[in-house]
Order: C-alpha cells, then structure tokens, then sequence
C-alpha cells in the first residue's frame, strides 16, 4: 500500500468519511510524511467542532500544523526567513485571528502583537472605541515585523503576563534601588486600577 493510500485509509476512519474523500484530504497532506500521521491527526481531533465541516477542518488542520512545523524549524535555526518580504506573508497566511509575539520592540514585555482577520498587526492589549484589538499604523507595523525578522525565534512565542503582576513589574523597573515608585496611571487604568501605587519594593 502507497503512503498517500495509507494516509487516506487513516483519514477514512479517523473523520468516518468514503475513500475518496479521504483520498482528497491525503492528497492536501502530500507533504506530511505518513510517520507523522498520528500527531497531523491530534490537530484534527483539536479542531473538531459537531457544526464544522470535514473540509474545514482539515484545511485548518493543515495550516497549523504547517504553522508549528514551521515555527519548530525556525527555532532550531535550520528553516529561518531569508527576506522580511516572504515573513510577513507568511505571518499574514499563518497567524491570521491569532497571538503573534509579545513584548516585540518597541512595546513593553507584557504586550502581545496579534494579527486581525485582515491580516494587519494588533496590539492585543490595548482596544479601540468599538472593544476590538487596536490596528498598528504602518510605521509601528513596520518596526514590529524589522525587529521580528532579526529575531525569528521569537515568532509565536507569547508569554501573557497577569495584570497583578504588571504593577510590581513596572515599579521595579522604574525603582531598582528599593526607592519609593509612583505606577504610570495609563498602567493603572489599563490593569482596572488594581494598584496605583507601590511602595518599597
């Protein structure tokens, strides 16, 4: 039996699809080896909803498992972008509707970059009037995505912060000597004011 016929009969069962629908969704893994076949088959089982389509979620499936592979090889450094140009692109395609990097330069540590459903960087930590994720204007974009191609490694790398962590953070960085430290109320207002001051740190 030929991988693509082994993939399909897998996907038969796993999805309780006919043969050649299967056959269909082994071509669209032609280049998952079938020695991956039980971890591309985690990613659909995470991906099932009861009202989604087989398709769909094949199709999802396909993309980020793509999206990890990808991410795994970059850390590794054997698989790096070799122009910012094919990055984005493939950062638009890969992270649509999803968490991208946090504290990228020049935010702050807690912030987290995400990319909108139109395939623009946004500040997932800060909102517009109408309670969306607040779009990056072309410049920030731009610096965001120069300081994410010298540092590939950091792509979906996303460390969230808890908002009764940031006070203590943000004093320490201001106070370092142990000095008395009043917290920027745009901090304050941001973590619901849970702190607006700390003393001694």
């Amino acid at each position: 039996m030929n991988e693509t016929k082994k993939k399909a009969t897998f996907l038969a069962e796993l999805l309780e699809v006919p043969m050649a629908t299967a056959m269909v969704f082994a071509e669209m893994i032609a280049d998952i080896p079938y020695a991956r076949i039980l971890e591309f088959g985690r990613f659909i089982v995470e991906g099932y909803e009861p009202k989604k389509s087989k398709m769909l979620v094949v199709k999802e499936s396909v993309v980020n498992y793509r999206r990890l592979a990808r991410e795994h090889a970059i850390k590794s450094g054997s698989m790096l972008f070799e122009s910012r140009e094919e990055m984005i692109r493939w950062v638009e395609k890969h992270y649509r509707g999803k968490e991208l990097v946090s504290g990228p330069k020049p935010y702050k540590k807690f912030v987290v970059i995400g990319v909108g459903e139109d395939g623009r960087l946004v500040n997932r930590y800060a909102l517009d009037d109408f309670g969306r994720f607040k779009p990056l204007d072309h410049e920030s974009a731009m610096a965001v995505y120069a300081w994410l191609f010298a540092n590939q490694h950091r792509i979906g790398s996303v460390e969230h912060i808890a908002a009764k962590e940031l006070p203590m953070m943000e004093a320490k960085a201001l106070a370092g000597n142990g000095a008395a430290v009043k917290i920027d109320k745009r901090v304050a207002r941001m973590i619901g004011g849970a702190y607006a001051r700390v003393d001694k740190i």
